[in-house]
């Protein structure tokens, strides 16, 4: 953010990777994903029961990536994909996110791809 003013800071719009995917099911399927690669090993039960998950897919150079955000994470990815400002995003998670700390987490792991004043 060197290159943009403080007091622009709020006007920010921070972009995901291209055709990035924020997924959600109700059911394990990322689980059942995985027991069915060909170089899986261990226990290849799966059970319904065992709950949902939130998955976030995008591309890192032509590598696909699957990501598994916590709770925070997932709040502040959604934030992102609507394309809000950055002092709007902090307003709406001001109670359930660490903005502040999250967000050099984000461009660190390549989960931020742009962002535009």
């Amino acid at each position: 953010m060197g290159e943009v003013p403080q007091e622009k800071w709020g006007e920010l719009i921070f972009y995901l990777p291209k055709n990035a995917v924020l997924f959600e099911s109700a059911y394990p399927i990322h689980r059942i994903w995985q027991v069915n690669q060909s170089d899986y090993q261990g226990d290849e039960v799966v059970s319904l029961e065992s709950g949902g998950i939130k998955i976030f897919l995008w591309r890192k150079g032509y590598d696909m990536r699957i990501d598994l955000p916590n709770e925070q994470e997932w709040e502040l990815l959604k934030a992102f994909q609507g394309n809000y400002a950055f002092e709007v995003v902090c307003e709406k998670l001001a109670s359930l996110v660490d903005v502040g700390s999250l967000l050099p987490l984000f461009v660190q792991r390549g989960w931020i791809a742009d962002f535009r004043s």
